[in-house]
């Protein structure tokens, strides 16, 4: 992994997470969800998700992204995925011996 590859998986899960906030903050208001939001939150985190799986996987830049594709997931009513990731998610979690605040 770049030096400079922790910083961007960090940015990219933060800016992920604010797509998916305002996405919440105008469904709170009942006003029309603008899906743009959330494409483009998908749009920032799957290309990583991918490129990790085959590379550092078990590493919590892995495990905060694949967090965000979640909320995306669940928003878009697509709990078969949502499900799978989380399986995911939970058998990284499971190997884990020791964990940490930001586990």
């Amino acid at each position: 992994m770049k030096p400079y590859d922790s910083e961007r998986f960090l940015i990219k899960s933060h800016l992920t997470d604010i797509y998916y906030e305002v996405d919440y903050l105008k469904r709170k208001e009942f006003v029309i969800p603008d899906i743009v939001y959330l494409e483009e939150a998908e749009k920032i985190v799957s290309p990583e998700i991918e490129h990790l799986r085959t590379r550092g996987r078990d590493t919590k830049h892995f495990q905060h992204l694949l967090l965000s594709l979640i909320k995306i997931k669940i928003i878009h009513d697509q709990y078969n995925i949502a499900e799978y990731l989380i399986q995911e998610l939970l058998t990284i979690y499971n190997k884990f011996t020791k964990y940490d605040i930001n586990d």
